[in-house]
């Protein structure tokens, strides 16, 4: 289903009574808590129970009252038609009206291994599912229900070692609901086939949630199937019957929708899979299946550069989503550097969940760390609309170029980057707080070994790293390191073509040793292509400013010098003497 529903339109209010069978524990009496406190519906509790010699019934109506809901129990036996009758007629008379709704949560589960089965049992688990539902119907009449919510089970559906009667109970339960609904069209009806739950419910109290964890069947909290329960019953559109799990990795007889994964360098080795839900995969980096990490040389480290992160990310979105085009990056964070060794490998795991219809969150994870602990995490948003124009602006056609050669003055030196990175190709501004640059697209790069697949998503990483690191002449005197982009829209295929673009970056802000850029990236024609809203880098590897200095280096070196020493904000532009001026200015 999707995340979000289409529309809402509220099952309850505040004229309701709601019927609930099961008593007042386990799942049942959180549901049926949920329900009545959103909706301001009564309640009429059913159960076997004596709530006056059982604590946790008694506990629970205490809360349930305290949460000012109006509550009612009666003690019966749902299997047996006359204390169900006398039930409810005692319940809708205490709560003054009829009954509108019913929460069926009635249920009987004995684990037997299928050779221990017999007919004794099977009518036992029948009794309270099917039969119990049935007795209530009758009791409650069928002209003024409007909707009828039952608490199925996974199991019904799939089927599990030791429940095959509890299976049948669960199949039947739907039948019934499902015919009811079909014979009562103005009563809205819904079968909830619910995973495990943790901390409540059936699965604790038979103590096998540790022991389907272990089999990869993960239980969903109570906080998770409460927000569930929610989304489904404002939603209209649902259909009659509904599965909610956790992961289900144990359980191999439920089908889900599968296609192929698309070929992309990242989306290697699939470890959880749940189309439009969750993807996790792995894969290995090393300098043969990814030659860039050569380019990426820091204090004898290869580094996994940040831009290639986020092209990972993308990747496995497209992977888990279908989504077509470049997504949108927000909240992107930097918080460990993943590090290959020269002559070694890393692997990667690359985990991605739908949080919204049009969200992702992407984590990646490193064996260096145990894989427990998120190197690098973003949100990924589809979006229709492109990069807005504006600010930062290029400078003027009529103004000089900045004296100041890249290849031969920054790389090597200033900046670390290799080869395949290396796309200045010359500035227009090179100032303190402000740089407008010419860069190169090289679409034809070989970022991956030749074996692999080579396409991207975001687009030329070359170009997407020049523009963090041509930031670098605003910070001469340290290394600049990504932490964090606040928001990315990425130019995609538009960086297809090979040619020169401009860029333009400003200082917003400033905070010790980080720095926040709002950058523009612009084509031949001067529309964006590409916008970058706080780019958060931090100064490392600090040198002490003597030099030797590019001139256009030394300007923006010694305005920031100023200011941190005088508090004064003072613009400083250093250019070289004339070697042919012999009059000593």
């Amino acid at each position: 289903l999707p995340v979000s529903p289409a529309r809402t339109e509220a099952a309850l209010d505040g004229s309701d009574v709601l019927l609930v069978t099961g008593g007042a524990k386990g799942i049942t009496a959180e549901c049926a808590l949920a329900m009545a406190k959103d909706s301001g519906a009564r309640l009429a509790l059913l159960g076997r129970s004596d709530a006056a010699t059982d604590p946790e019934i008694s506990a629970n109506l205490a809360r349930i009252a305290e949460q000012g809901v109006t509550v009612r129990y009666a003690r019966a036996d749902v299997t047996d038609p006359a204390q169900v009758r006398a039930a409810v007629d005692s319940l809708t008379a205490e709560l003054g009206g009829p009954v509108t709704a019913v929460l069926h949560g009635a249920g009987r589960n004995e684990p037997t291994a299928l050779t221990g089965v017999n007919e004794d049992m099977v009518r036992r688990t029948l009794a309270p599912k099917v039969d119990g539902l049935r007795n209530v119907l009758d009791a409650v009449g069928g002209d003024g229900l409007k909707l009828l919510v039952a608490l199925g089970s996974i199991i019904g559906r799939a089927g599990l070692r030791g429940e095959a009667h509890y299976s049948i109970a669960n199949e039947w339960l739907d039948d019934l609901v499902t015919r009811y609904g079909t014979d009562h069209p103005d009563c809205r009806t819904l079968v909830l086939e619910w995973s495990v739950w943790s901390g409540v419910g059936m699965g604790e109290r038979l103590s096998v949630v540790e022991t389907l964890a272990r089999e990869g069947v993960t239980a969903i909290t109570p906080d998770q199937g409460l927000a569930m329960l929610r989304r489904l019953l404002d939603d209209p559109s649902v259909p009659s019957t509904v599965v909610i799990s956790g992961r289900t990795e144990g359980i191999h007889t439920v089908e889900r929708e599968s296609p192929p994964l698309p070929l992309l360098r990242f989306v290697d080795r699939p470890l959880v899979r749940y189309h439009g839900v969750e993807l996790v995969v792995e894969t290995e980096l090393n300098a043969g299946t990814d030659p860039y990490l050569a380019d990426h040389l820091l204090d004898g480290n290869l580094l996994f550069p940040a831009v290639l992160g986020m092209e990972a990310m993308a990747q496995v979105t497209r992977a888990l989503t279908g989504w077509t085009g470049a997504p949108t990056i927000t909240d992107a964070r930097f918080e460990r550097p993943i590090v290959v060794p020269p002559g070694g490998s890393t692997t990667i795991r690359i985990a991605a969940v739908r949080t919204d219809d049009d969200a992702v969150d992407v984590v990646i994870q490193s064996e260096e760390t145990a894989f427990a602990a998120d190197h690098f995490r973003a949100r990924l948003l589809r979006r229709d609309t492109g990069p807005a124009g504006g600010a930062p602006d290029q400078v003027g056609e009529g103004m000089p170029p900045v004296a100041l050669d890249p290849a031969a003055e920054l790389y090597g030196d200033v900046l670390f980057q290799g080869g395949r990175f290396q796309r200045l190709r010359g500035y227009r501004r090179a100032q303190a707080r402000d740089v407008d640059v010419v860069v190169e697209a090289l679409p034809q790069t070989d970022w991956f070994a030749a074996f692999l697949p080579g396409a991207l998503v975001l687009g030329d990483p070359g170009v997407r790293d020049t523009l963090m690191h041509g930031n670098q002449v605003c910070v001469p005197d340290a290394t600049l390191l990504p932490v964090r982009v606040d928001e990315l829209h990425p130019a995609g295929d538009r960086l297809d073509r090979a040619g020169e673009l401009r860029y333009c970056a400003t200082e917003r802000s400033r905070d010790g040793d980080t720095y926040v850029y709002d950058i523009a990236l612009r084509d031949a024609d001067g529309s964006v292509i590409e916008r970058w809203t706080g780019l958060h880098l931090r100064a490392v590897r600090k040198r002490d400013g003597r030099g030797p200095w590019a001139p256009a280096l030394l300007g923006p070196y010694l305005e920031r010098t100023i200011g941190d020493l005088t508090g004064i904000r003072a613009a400083v532009v250093v250019e070289p003497d004339d070697p042919g001026d012999d009059t000593g200015d």
